[in-house]
Formats: structure tokens, sequence, C-alpha cells
């Protein structure tokens, strides 16, 4: 009797461990800092996919430089032979790669995901990322009269200066946002999503 309640009790074991590893394998593999989401595109259209986030120094040239947050939407493979992610660059500078997924490329995003992963990120600075309030300048060149070269380039210097002075005043690093630091992003993110290495994505054209 013992051994038939045993036998019983281990076939009950070894069925409730296959149904949870068959739904297991139901399951998106989720990294750290990502969660489960209905992506809806501008058309209304939906799809599933997964918000993620990482944290990145603002400036890797300074040792006691701060964490910003780098955002992304990761849409999951749906094919079988799963290749590296696919991240998707805005241009701009200063687009957004999870806006940008929402408008005319969505069924391209779609259209990838047989090859693998396809992250719409959002550069550091940008989009849903981290980033400093946005500067008006007080600087103005009159429509009216004539300009020079020299007196454009003198009130865009001054622009700038404005607003780098008024961003340090918020704490921001302005020397960090550069490609430079971005590619180093995008190496932090491969790490994150645990890849050997990721295929990126950009285009000439804003009219796709």
């Amino acid at each position: 009797m013992r051994s038939t309640h045993t036998l019983i009790a281990a076939l009950s074991l070894f069925t409730c461990l296959y149904v949870n590893a068959e739904n297991d394998g139901d399951k998106q593999v989720l990294y750290s800092n990502e969660q489960q989401i209905e992506f809806q595109a501008n058309s209304g259209e939906t799809t599933d996919a997964i918000a993620g986030h990482l944290w990145v120094p603002e400036n890797r040239n300074n040792p006691k430089s701060k964490k910003i947050r780098i955002n992304y939407v990761r849409f999951p493979a749906t094919g079988n032979n799963k290749g590296s992610p696919i991240v998707y660059l805005s241009g701009g500078p200063g687009g957004s790669g999870i806006a940008t997924a929402k408008w005319r490329r969505f069924p391209l995003f779609q259209a990838l995901r047989e090859f693998g992963d396809v992250v719409a990120l959002d550069q550091r600075g940008t989009g849903q990322s981290e980033q400093a309030a946005p500067c008006v300048s007080s600087e103005h060149i009159a429509l009216n009269s004539v300009t020079t070269e020299a007196q454009i380039a003198d009130r865009y210097r001054k622009a700038a200066l404005e607003c780098f002075t008024q961003w340090k005043s918020q704490d921001i690093d302005i020397y960090g946002y550069n490609t430079e630091q971005n590619a180093l992003d995008i190496n932090d993110l491969r790490k994150h999503l645990k890849a050997d290495k990721v295929s990126l994505w950009g285009s000439l054209t804003a009219a796709i």
C-alpha cells in the first residue's frame, strides 16, 4: 500500500512539474527592470511587448558621475531562428525610438520580430528616458533686417552658453551627451539583455 501511495505521489509531482515547465515555456523571458505591456500604435493596433530600463553613468569620463535611466520597449522574437537583438536608433538628433515604433514603421518593427527581439530604444536624454528640462534661449534673430553670418554664429554661441548654464544648474553634465556615451549605452544594453552582440537598425529617410 505504501509503495502504491508513493508511486501516485511521484506521478502527481512529475505531472505538476511537467505542466509548470510547459507553462514557463509559454512565458516571455524578462530581464531585470522589465515588465510585460500591451503596446499600442497610433493606428490603434496592439501587440505584446516588454517595457524596460537600465541605469548607466551620465558621463563615464567622470568617476563621480551620477546614474541616469535609459528606457526601451522590447518586442520579443516570434520566429523559430532567433538571432541577435535588433536595436532601433532614432535620428534627429533627439528622436524617440519608442515613439517611432508607434508610427508608420510599426509594421516594420513587427515584421523584424521574425529574426530576433526588436528593441525601440530611447537614447539618453530623449523620449521616455531621463532628460533635462527643455531650454528656450532668450536670444533672437531679427527676421525683418539683414543679419550677417557672424552675427548669427554669435547668437548661437550665446544661446548655447545660456542653455549650458541652465542645465548645469539642474545638475546635468552636458559633456555626457554625445555619440561616444550613446555607443557605450548600447553595449550596456547588450549586457543587460544577456546578448553576445546586437544588430543596429537605422534609416536615412524620415518618410518611411
